[in-house]
């Protein structure tokens, strides 16, 4: 290579080492002390000579200081060229135009030097430079006649770009043409995600650039063809990161098909009519063959599947005929279909199951436990082998347990929708035997029922409390009787205060059918639950005779009026005499006095007198006095008139009983409102008035507002019946009343969802979901559904997000039909749902 001469560079000249360029510096051995440059030899000898160098501004005695700037990457990564830019100033920043050094050094050898004018760049090609090594930098101004010689120095490192992974994660290798989606992410070597501009190429044209964003990076390709298609992703790299790609294969179809699959139970002797149909997406008929084969199915430990006699090959759309000689009673039958497809029709498995199941049936018979002072009612039921209701007619007799006397012969024809009600009337006390019968007909078999019916001693528990003034003692009287008279039994007790804090909890002995209880210096109003259980259900032992009874009652504080009025006649005088309860004067206390419809007032002086002077004749003066409870007293002319306690009118309280449906734990306090009203006698609403609400132990006070309504969030979690005790307690206008309704809550309906999926038939897990959720939309957690797809069955509970998620084993390629089921617990009624799951 040639030497350049420092007459050759500008003072904005660039130099880069090329192996082409006739004008590159040679990097064999460097000495330009004829042109004022720095000597390589010199500047640099050693790298402990490098070390113990720092940067100085070397001035003759009378020369200017010079100084040398430069600009350079402290890392360059190969492949990219090394840019040095440096120039030579005053120490006011203005250019001298002389040579200057700048010279590359690896491990103290010389491998580039290049003389710049003033200012320049120079440029070295990573090319000739060694991976993962460092390199000096000297730059050097030999000084003149008039500025002094400087130097600096610095280093950079040279290294590789890091490698990068680009991964197409999730797509469908069967897909229809109009569009499908596919996932990819771009990662480096410690798997952190790269944020940057990938390609994507369709069947080798370039189809759009997409910035990435971590694993979020979904990509909607259009315009598939049918057959094969190629999806390429690449990545071109960075300053950082060398490029990279990957490719996915897609068959693109024209549509999805599906296998409908109509299978109802069928009750033995009769035929199995399947009803098979192949669609497309939009619904359409589909001409394709489709192969259906049939099992007889068992659970339990030996879960199996037995081929059945026959396969059958359908094409589009038609009916199976199994016909009842092949049909066993009591078994469960599994269907599975399966379409081949093609490129136009995409493949599709269905499946399903029905009963076969046997004629018979049975009876059920609800309200077995009654009271002797009413009529009992009976409710009759007619099921077949599935517990499902059917219509059918019933023979009841119904006849002493002890003497096997009759009592009554009923025939019934039952409902297939709900049970019906039979009437028996009444009955005395003791224990009664109902044989009921179905004598079957065309269809069901016909059965029998032998079933206890238990008829108790009517009881009547009473509770006789008073109000009273606060601070005083009653007690208080139950009674406990029945037909025989007083019992002698216990019962539970239960006090609280009008805040429903718990004041009493305990058991109260009935002798002669009385006891009592004593409330000792009463400060706040109460209520008073008391409660006989007799503990029987229709097992047994039936050792009681009396019916279980219940009873409300309340005490509340009255008020007292504290003030009377005195007149005393003195001569055409009236002295006004004010005092309280105890007969203290009431001092300094205002009067309203109304003489002949003139009102004014007085106050009475520190005896608790007020004088009324110059009194005309005939007239009639009436004084009243207003405590400080609000209590008015008043007096005309001598007669003391003590404020009466006026009669109070009749209250009615008005309620349904009501139908509502459990609230699920996910949703919270959601529960329909069970209302309540407060009416007097004539239907007027009662405004603002206290009613209590009692259910399971507990009391709920509400207000009653402008049209005389309560209402009471109902936020039970499970189905049933549930009893509901309603109490006015009464005011100073109104008498107490009570009310009893039945709150029937059925099960929550859930939603079940499920989303299709696809795998390649290579793929070592398959995972399928769905999501169970409240019908208000939130998750549902714990739960077990049972999967069902290929005529298998998997188990698997909800997680925290409602997903329950099962891993299936299915080798063959197609869609296959899965149902996932839930049971009713109570909370939950049972759902099911379906979705399909490709394998391709």
């Amino acid at each position: 290579m040639a030497m350049v001469s420092a007459s050759d560079i500008s003072a904005d000249d660039s130099v880069s080492l090329d192996a082409a360029d006739s004008d590159i510096v040679s990097t064999d051995s460097i000495s330009v002390d004829s042109v004022n440059t720095y000597s390589a030899d010199s500047a640099i000898s050693s790298n402990e000579d490098k070390d113990n160098y720092h940067p100085s501004n070397l001035k003759d005695d009378d020369n200017k200081i010079s100084k040398i700037n430069y600009e350079l990457n402290d890392t360059v990564f190969y492949g990219d060229d090394v840019i040095i830019n440096a120039n030579l100033t005053d120490m006011d920043g203005n250019i001298i135009d002389e040579f200057f050094q700048v010279t590359v050094y690896d491990e103290g050898n010389p491998l580039q030097s290049n003389s710049l004018k003033g200012k320049g760049t120079m440029i070295v090609p990573t090319v000739s430079l060694t991976e993962s090594s460092y390199y000096d930098v000297a730059l050097s101004f030999a000084g003149n006649e008039e500025y002094a010689s400087c130097n600096e120095f610095t280093s950079f490192n040279v290294t590789f770009k890091e490698n990068s992974y680009l991964a197409i994660s999730n797509y469908d290798s069967y897909s229809k043409i109009n569009s499908t989606k596919i996932n990819f992410i771009i990662y480096d070597v410690d798997d952190e995600y790269i944020n940057d501009t990938a390609d994507i190429y369709l069947n080798g044209e370039y189809y759009t650039s997409v910035l990435t964003n971590g694993n979020e990076n979904e990509v909607t390709i259009e315009n598939l063809q049918v057959g094969e298609n190629t999806v390429l992703v690449k990545y071109n790299g960075s300053n950082i990161y060398k490029g990279s790609e990957d490719s996915a294969t897609i068959m693109g179809y024209e549509k999805d098909t599906s296998i409908g699959i109509d299978a109802p139970d069928v009750l033995i002797g009769n035929d199995a009519r399947i009803k098979i149909n192949l669609t497309d997406e939009d619904g359409n008929i589909v001409n394709g063959r489709v192969d259906v084969e049939i099992y007889e199915y068992y659970t339990g430990d030996d879960e199996s599947y037995v081929p059945f006699k026959d396969d059958y090959v359908v094409n589009g759309e038609a009916i199976i005929v199994i016909y009842q000689s092949k049909l066993r009673a009591g078994v469960t039958y599994f269907i599975r279909a399966d379409y081949e497809g093609n490129l136009t029709y995409f493949r599709s498995v269905g499946s399903d199951y029905f009963d076969c199941f046997n004629r018979s049936t049975e009876i059920v018979i609800d309200g077995r436990i009654a009271s002797d002072d009413k009529d009992i009612t009976l409710e009759i039921g007619l099921f077949d082998q599935r517990q499902v209701m059917i219509a059918g007619l019933v023979n009841l007799t119904v006849f002493d347990n002890e003497s096997n006397v009759v009592i009554d012969t009923i025939s019934v024809e039952t409902s297939a929708d709900d049970y019906v009600n039979v009437t028996i009337g009444k009955l005395p006390y003791g224990h009664y035997m109902i044989n009921a019968s179905f004598e079957g007909n065309e269809e069901y078999e016909g059965c029998e029922l032998e079933a206890n019916l238990h008829v108790f001693k009517a009881t009547n528990l009473t509770i006789e409390v008073r109000d009273q003034i606060k601070g005083e003692s009653q007690i208080v009287n139950f009674s406990l009787v029945s037909s025989d008279g007083g019992l002698n039994e216990s019962a539970s007790l239960i006090i609280r205060n009008m805040e429903n804090d718990l004041i009493y909890d305990g058991i109260i002995n009935f002798t002669d059918g009385k006891a009592s209880y004593n409330l000792d210096n009463l400060e706040e109003g109460l209520i008073i639950l008391a409660d006989y259980n007799n503990g029987m259900d229709l097992v047994g032992p039936f050792e009681t005779v009396y019916d279980s009874a219940s009873k409300f009652a309340t005490v509340r504080i009255i008020k007292q009026l504290n003030g009377t009025i005195e007149f005393e006649p003195v001569n055409d005088s009236i002295i006004v005499n004010l005092k309280d309860i105890d007969g203290n004067p009431i001092a300094e206390a205002p009067l309203s006095v109304d003489v002949n419809g003139q009102v004014f007032e007085l106050i009475t002086d520190d005896n608790g007198q007020a004088m009324l002077d110059n009194i005309p004749n005939n007239v009639t003066i009436e004084v009243k006095y207003t405590d400080n409870q609000g209590l008015v007293a008043s007096n005309k002319i001598v007669v003391l008139v003590k404020e009466q306690i006026k009669q109070r009118a009749a209250s009615k309280i008005v309620c349904k009983n009501m139908s509502t449906v459990a609230v699920a734990t996910p949703d919270g306090r959601v529960g329909e409102y069970f209302n309540v009203t407060l009416t007097d006698a004539d239907g007027n609403p009662l405004v603002n008035k206290t009613v209590m609400i009692g259910f399971n132990g507990r009391v709920y006070t509400r207000t009653t507002n402008e049209t005389g309504e309560v209402n009471l969030q109902i936020n039970l979690g499970y189905k049933g019946s549930y009893t509901f005790a309603m109490c006015f307690l009464g005011d100073e206008d109104y008498n107490a009343s009570y009310e009893v309704c039945v709150i029937k809550v059925s099960s929550h309906q859930p939603k079940l969802t499920g989303s299709a999926k696809t795998y390649k038939v290579s793929a070592k897990t398959k995972a399928i979901s769905a999501t169970f959720k409240t019908s208000n939309g939130n998750v549902i957690s714990g739960k077990s559904l049972v999967f069902i797809i290929d005529g298998k069955l998997y188990n698997a509970k909800t997680n925290s997000k409602g997903v329950a998620t099962v891993n299936v084993s299915i080798s063959k390629k197609g869609t296959y039909s899965c149902t996932v089921r839930s049971s009713d617990d109570g909370m939950y009624a049972a759902t099911s749902t379906k979705f399909n799951v490709k394998i391709v």
